[in-house]
């Protein structure tokens, strides 16, 4: 299983194309269902070509000699006039081949149901689903410049990557060493949870943002939402923040730079915590930690200074000038780590996040 996996990854994309000789085509409702079931066979699902179906009605697939493409009977029947309608097909490596894929070609807004076993990559790229649903059981899951209104991806024992953009409510989870990497996620609700793998993402824009590891590394170059981060051992580093942060973690370390909060609450176990915040925010603060709290060029006005008994130094006060009427605040707890806070620009805190994305052609 492992050598196959591996020849997969190695063979480059033109001699793949070579190889998907046989075509298999079904009519299909445009904007309805598409149920792929694949064994031992790496799917790539991609936009169907127009210019060869006018209508947008058909599902094509280019496979090897050794896939084995199915049409399954549905179980049930559509109970609305505007249910979806849908189609069941599976792709099996039935002769098992060092190498078995296959192209799907659907119609650019129709929902996908993916499910993978075995060694079985599934790439999607450039389409607009309604709704998007891939999991795999051993093999990893690519998804490039991908528009959806919602997006759920499970890889048991496999990694997720996000090449170009994932835009939609989305839901991402990886078993126990899959790892989460992506250039760009976007929506109102953005959830990403892996075991010991770590979650590397350039830029994030949601509502509500959910990060967590048990182990893994936790790291963002531009972050905006409500966002909330919990790991047990692994780091945080977040290079630019624009909005609320609850923040959890164990053994690891955390390094943040905030550009604009209203609310910031950091509780760390064991690590440190390094934040940054930007010179236009006014907030009540309270740091509290067991070691010295140092303070680089940050305009902070100490109104309670802790008391002198043993334990933690806790230190009340306020930032940049806040009034009583300034009702942020930033609130950074550590039971055995330090606390270092420093001053940085606006502009600096934003790490230039309005260039452009860099997009990375994987697909």
């Amino acid at each position: 299983m492992f050598l196959r996996a591996t020849a997969t990854r190695r063979m480059p994309e033109r001699i793949l194309d070579k190889l998907h000789s046989k075509l298999t085509e079904f009519k299909v409702f445009p904007f309805g269902l598409l149920q792929l079931r694949v064994s031992d066979c790496s799917p790539k699902v991609v936009p169907l070509d127009y210019d060869a179906y006018p209508d947008g009605d058909k599902v094509v697939i280019s496979h090897c000699a050794g896939c084995h493409v199915d049409r399954h009977r549905m179980d049930f029947f559509p109970t609305k006039r505007n249910d979806p309608e849908v189609l069941s097909l599976s792709c099996v490596n039935s002769e098992h081949a060092e190498y078995c894929g296959c192209i799907v070609r659907v119609p650019n807004q129709m929902s996908l149901d993916i499910s993978a076993s075995g060694d079985a990559d599934v790439k999607v790229s450039s389409l607009e689903p309604a709704q998007c649903h891939i999991s795999s059981d051993y093999s990893s899951v690519h998804l490039h410049k991908v528009k959806t209104g919602k997006a759920t991806i499970f890889a048991n024992n496999g990694s997720v990557e996000v090449t170009g953009s994932l835009i939609g409510n989305i839901s991402i989870k990886t078993g126990v060493a899959g790892f989460v990497r992506a250039d760009r996620l976007q929506g109102s609700q953005i959830k990403i949870d892996t075991f010991r793998g770590p979650i590397d993402c350039q830029s994030i824009y949601g509502e509500s943002v959910q990060l967590s590891s048990r182990e893994g590394a936790i790291s963002t170059k531009n972050l905006h939402g409500d966002v909330k981060i919990w790991t047990t051992g692994g780091d945080v580093n977040i290079g630019s923040l624009e909005g609320n942060l609850e923040l959890s973690t164990g053994r690891g370390s955390s390094t943040i730079n905030v550009a604009n909060s209203q609310t910031i609450k950091i509780h760390a176990m064991d690590g440190d915590v390094s934040l940054g915040l930007a010179d236009s925010i006014k907030a009540q603060i309270m740091l509290e930690s067991p070691n010295p709290i140092s303070a680089e060029d940050v305009k902070l006005k100490v109104e309670h200074p802790g008391s002198a008994e043993p334990g933690p130094l806790r230190l009340m006060g306020v930032l940049n000038d806040a009034t009583p009427l300034d009702t942020a605040s930033v609130e950074v707890v550590t039971t055995k780590g330090s606390i270092a806070l420093h001053a940085t620009s606006w502009l600096s805190s934003l790490k230039l996040g309005f260039r452009e994305d860099k997009v990375t052609d994987r697909i």
